[in-house]
């Protein structure tokens, strides 16, 4: 389960998401290093907002579209390039 969520953090490449770097496991716990982002944590955010839930869901879901577009677009331009590179390689 962890490494599937470890893959997947991996993948996910979005200014709106913070940057997975590496996971190390040491001594038995896992350790994640992740982008450094400077002010306040998403839970200050919406405790100093008071965002409803039903806000705070179009939000993650606008991320989320966000995301899947973007990744739809690098896996299409990835499958152009390789059949780019057979149609050179004949």
């Amino acid at each position: 389960m962890v490494v599937n969520e470890i893959l997947l953090m991996r993948m996910c490449q979005h200014p709106s998401i913070v940057a997975f770097n590496d996971a190390y496991l040491v001594e038995g716990t896992l350790w994640v290093a992740m982008e450094f982002i400077d002010g306040e944590d998403l839970t200050q955010i919406i405790a100093a907002n008071k965002l409803t839930e039903p806000q705070i869901a179009a939000c993650l879901r606008a991320v989320r579209i966000s995301v899947m577009l973007r990744t739809h677009t690098e896996e299409r331009e990835r499958e152009r390039e390789t059949q780019a590179t057979r149609y050179v390689r004949g």
